[in-house]
């Protein structure tokens, strides 16, 4: 091996770095262009005879449309900029996600949920000044983040939701 080192000149071992930076350079751009896409919806809770109607719920869909997999460390709900209410780890009643940190495939997909009622609990008690009375509601723009184990994060577009538990029930 030490050899065949000693035969290549200068300009082969030029070539060897350039080609080096190359496959480096091609590695950078491939993790800059992930694709992964946020969804967020509600969802009325499915039937069943043991529970009737189930509670509805908040559902985020993460798809990995690249080629590499993966790593979702983070799932949550976000009001503002800095504040969330994250995942919890059990699923609503008939509805199951995976816990995390989770490994999404290529091309494949994953739902969370976060049950609306809830939801609309906690944000009541932010957004609501603590002396009202009767039913007030107010309708709060949100939208899903999720955190990647790079760091990287990724948003879904807005969804008004609102604060009145009562009108997330079918």
């Amino acid at each position: 091996m030490l050899d065949m080192l000693k035969d290549l000149s200068g300009e082969h071992f030029e070539t060897l770095g350039i080609l080096k930076l190359l496959k480096r350079l091609l590695h950078e751009v491939s993790i800059r262009f992930r694709k992964v896409t946020v969804l967020i919806e509600t969802e009325r809770g499915p039937i069943s005879r043991e529970y009737g109607f189930t509670e509805s719920a908040l559902k985020i869909n993460i798809q990995n449309k690249n080629k590499f997999d993966i790593q979702i460390k983070d799932v949550r709900v976000m009001f503002c900029k800095s504040y969330g209410f994250p995942v919890p780890s059990t699923a609503p009643v008939l509805r199951t996600h995976p816990q995390l940190p989770h490994k999404i495939e290529s091309g494949s997909m994953e739902n969370w949920y976060i049950p609306a009622e809830q939801l609309s609990k906690h944000l009541r008690f932010l957004y609501l000044p603590s002396n009202h009375t009767g039913l007030v509601s107010k309708t709060v723009t949100v939208h899903a983040r999720c955190t990647t184990g790079s760091g990287k994060v990724y948003k879904s577009s807005a969804l008004k939701f609102s604060t009145d538990a009562d009108s997330h029930w079918p």
